[in-house]
C-alpha cells in the first residue's frame, strides 16, 4: 500500500508531503487553489500507471513511498520519454495525431505499447479513429500503432514495475461534484465519450438555467390552473346565487299576484 506521497514544486511554488492509508479515510482540507484536486489527480495517474497524463501538470518531482519500503520517483524530465520525433511518423499517424487531442494521442500510443493487437483493436480510441477515418482499415491502423509505438525510457518502465508490485489494484476516482469548466479531453475522453457524457455530466451553468426554467414553467402552470379553477368556482357561485335570487323572486311574485 501507499504510505506517503511527496510533490516538489507543484505549480512551480508549492511543496506537498502527505501521509496516506495509515487510516481508513482521509479528508483533505485547505484553502481553494492550494492543489487538493491536483494531488488526487497525480496520485490517481501514478497508481493507475497513466504517467503520460502528468506532463500537463507543473511540478519538479513526485515521490511515492510504499509500505514495502520501495519508492518511486518521477522527475518531470522523465516524461520526455513519452515523446516521439514527429518526422518518424507515417502520414496516416500524422493524420491521426491532427484529429486527436494531445492527451488522447499519447494515450493511444501508450495503449499500443502495453496492449496486444486484439486488445488494441477494441479500445474506444481505435474504434473512434476508425469511425472518423473509414479509409484506414482497423488492422492496418493497429499495425502502424504497434510499429511506431512510444519509446518509453527505462526509468518509467522501472517505475511501472514497482507500482504493479506494490499496488496491484483497480482505482476508482470519483471527483467531487462541481461545475466542470475544464476540457474533458484532458481526462483522456474521445468525442464519442463526450457525447455520451453529456447525458450525465453538465458543463457550465446551462443545465442549471434549464432546470430553473422548467421549475418556473411548472409554477406558472400550477398558478394558472389554480387561478382558472378559482375563477371557475367564483363564476359557478355567482350563477348559483343568481339562480337562487331568481327563484326567490319567482316565489314572491307567485305569493303576491297583482
Amino acid at each position: 500500500m501507499v504510505e506517503k506521497i511527496t510533490i516538489t514544486n507543484l505549480f512551480n511554488k508549492i511543496n506537498i508531503e502527505m501521509p496516506l492509508f495509515n487510516q481508513g479515510v482521509h479528508i483533505l482540507i485547505s484553502e481553494n487553489g492550494v492543489g487538493k484536486t491536483t494531488v488526487l489527480k497525480i496520485l490517481n495517474a501514478v497508481l493507475s500507471k497513466k504517467i503520460y497524463t502528468l506532463d500537463t501538470i507543473a511540478f519538479e518531482k513526485i515521490i511515492v513511498d510504499f509500505s514495502s519500503g520501495q519508492q518511486v520517483t518521477i522527475q518531470k524530465n522523465d516524461l520526455l520519454g513519452y515523446r516521439i520525433n514527429h518526422e518518424d511518423y507515417p502520414q496516416e499517424l500524422k493524420t491521426i495525431q491532427d484529429a486527436l487531442s494531445v492527451n488522447n494521442f499519447k494515450k493511444l500510443l501508450n495503449s499500443a505499447r502495453i496492449l496486444k493487437a486484439n486488445e488494441l483493436e477494441e479500445t474506444p480510441l481505435v474504434q473512434y479513429i476508425v469511425e472518423i477515418m473509414p479509409k484506414i482499415p482497423k488492422v492496418y491502423l493497429v499495425e502502424i500503432l504497434q510499429k511506431f509505438r512510444m519509446e518509453i525510457n527505462e526509468n518509467i518502465s522501472a517505475i511501472e514495475s514497482i507500482i504493479t508490485k506494490n499496488f496491484n489494484y483497480d482505482l476508482l476516482y470519483l471527483p467531487t461534484y462541481r461545475r466542470i469548466e475544464e476540457d474533458l479531453r484532458l481526462l483522456g475522453l474521445t468525442d464519442i465519450d463526450l457525447l455520451k457524457l453529456d447525458e450525465v455530466i453538465c458543463s457550465g451553468m446551462h443545465d442549471v438555467h434549464k432546470k430553473i426554467d422548467a421549475f418556473v414553467d411548472d409554477i406558472n402552470h400550477a398558478l394558472l390552473k389554480k387561478f382558472a379553477y378559482g375563477d371557475q368556482s367564483l363564476l359557478f357561485d355567482f350563477i348559483n346565487q343568481k339562480k337562487r335570487f331568481l327563484s326567490i323572486g319567482i316565489l314572491i311574485r307567485q305569493s303576491n299576484p297583482a
